[in-house]
């Protein structure tokens, strides 16, 4: 039996009765002050979040808890410590974790442990940094524990993206330093004294890069995804009367600009850039993996770029 079509819900004006009243645009000022590194962790995080699994009615499982706080007025998220319940319903085990488990098992069953049956003791197999062992509490509901699950694999995900970052770090660190002994040499420091004095100018050297990703901030991308939050979030999880939501693009310049623009602006700068960048996630990725290599831009305010 096929699952039904949802029937589709369209703000145009202030007065519909799903118009985001806690979306205030003035809340995201502060997104100036971050350094491009910090706005890039922050874009990041909305992006993983609007790639998350859509359900089969056409909903998204999205991280429910910086969801609440987008709702909150937060717009910085990712850098928040966002507090997690005394007893989650799921969690991460760690090795500390998997031997006082595998202890109390020993404990509980004496010299029979090693007889158990497979869905208590399993091995494990795989790669560490891509393996994570999830303990669930089976007493709570399907609905708490997929919205606690999403939150966890995103947060794993991020995880295994800052290490893979921060390896990439360290080998092109290793990389520089043995450039820096060679160069150390009698023989080649004079020839490369006017190159090193070159490259000390990272900030024309990707000055289109820097540009575009100027635009992000701008034209006001994480904001507008936040917006695409709630149309995925206007219901909660647990709740099975599911309707896509959406905005006209007057109501979205109302929202994002205000008076900044007038709809005629809108529709042909801010609405094409949004669907360009969603649409084209290969050159989106690009971007941000040239911003992440420009130490110039990183280090440096959005405001001041």
């Amino acid at each position: 039996m096929k699952t039904p079509i949802p029937i589709s819900i369209r703000i145009k004006t202030s007065d519909h009765p799903k118009w985001p009243k806690w979306f205030s645009i003035k809340n995201y000022d502060c997104l100036a002050d971050l350094t491009a590194k910090q706005f890039l962790n922050e874009l990041e995080f909305r992006l993983t979040l609007h790639n998350s699994p859509t359900l089969p009615n056409g909903r998204k499982l999205t991280d429910s808890k910086r969801w609440q706080l987008i709702q909150k007025g937060y717009a910085i998220i990712n850098s928040n410590p966002v507090t997690q319940p005394d007893f989650p319903t799921v969690i991460a085990l760690n090795h500390v974790d998997l031997l006082t488990i595998t202890e109390t098992i020993k404990l509980r069953s004496g010299e029979d442990y090693l007889n158990l049956e497979p869905q208590v003791m399993m091995p494990l197999l795989g790669q560490a940094q891509e393996l994570a062992v999830i303990g669930i509490d089976l007493n709570q509901s399907n609905e708490t524990i997929l919205a606690d699950l999403g939150y966890l694999l995103i947060q794993l995900r991020e995880n295994l993206k800052n290490q893979a970052l921060s390896a990439e770090a360290n080998h092109q660190a290793i990389e520089k330093g043995l450039r820096i002994r060679e160069l150390e040499h009698p023989a080649v420091q004079q020839i490369e004294e006017t190159s090193l004095t070159t490259k000390k100018r990272p900030k024309k050297a990707n000055h289109t890069d820097v540009k575009t990703f100027k635009k992000l901030f701008t034209y006001k991308l994480i904001p507008y995804l936040d917006l695409m939050l709630y149309c995925h979030n206007h219901i909660p999880l647990h709740q099975e009367n599911w309707q896509e939501l959406s905005f006209s693009q007057t109501a979205l310049k109302a929202l994002l600009f205000g008076d900044e623009l007038d709809n005629e602006q809108f529709k042909k700068t801010s609405a094409p850039f949004y669907r360009k960048i969603i649409s084209n996630e290969s050159h989106l990725t690009q971007l941000l993996a040239n911003i992440r290599k420009n130490t110039w831009a990183l280090g440096t305010k959005i405001r001041d770029i």
